[in-house]
């Protein structure tokens, strides 16, 4: 199992394990000692090798106490990155968001500026043809191209009230 996934419950079930493990070792230790001493072993022996027994299990047991402290201390440094990295995220998310909603912003101001412009050079065009005529149909003339950039113009606001309205509720 790797220590960047384990969890805590996970360290403490290892860490009894290895706990469990070094008790069983005790437990085998003393029975080749009880054994030994069964087949007439000198004393001198008997008393050498619990003493290594006895070594080997505080040695061991001393080992798995620092690797288990060292286990936990690099999962604390994962959890701790994992926390960073989320809290970065969602900070840099927040900072897309408000400049996508500007660049929205200022794209609904220039396609409304576009669309007016338009809408003037076609009045303009219009109204320099109606100059061609005369009485009634010049009047005609007048009021048809004065309805179109009315229209345009509405439109035009439409559409970029619409765009603001999006650029204002973008998450």
């Amino acid at each position: 199992m790797s220590i960047l996934t384990m969890t805590e419950q996970e360290q403490t079930t290892r860490t009894n394990q290895k706990t469990a493990l070094a008790k069983a070792f005790l437990s085998a230790a003393v029975a080749a000692l009880l054994l030994a001493a069964c087949n007439n072993s000198s004393t001198e022996d008997t008393k050498e090798v619990t003493q290594a027994r006895a070594e080997a299990y505080e040695d061991v047991s001393e080992t798995r106490q620092d690797a288990g402290q060292r286990e936990s201390e690099a999962l604390q440094k994962v959890n701790s990155a994992r926390s960073d990295y989320a809290e970065t995220n969602a900070n840099a998310y927040a900072d897309l968001t408000k400049i996508e909603s500007e660049a929205m912003i200022t794209n609904a101001s220039a396609d409304f500026d576009i669309a007016m412009s338009e809408a003037e050079g076609r009045r303009n065009i219009a109204m320099k043809k109606c100059n061609s005529l005369e009485g009634m149909d010049k009047t005609a003339c007048q009021g048809k191209a004065s309805a179109k950039f009315d229209a345009d113009e509405a439109s035009a606001i439409t559409d970029r009230d619409t765009a603001l309205a999006a650029a204002d509720n973008h998450q």
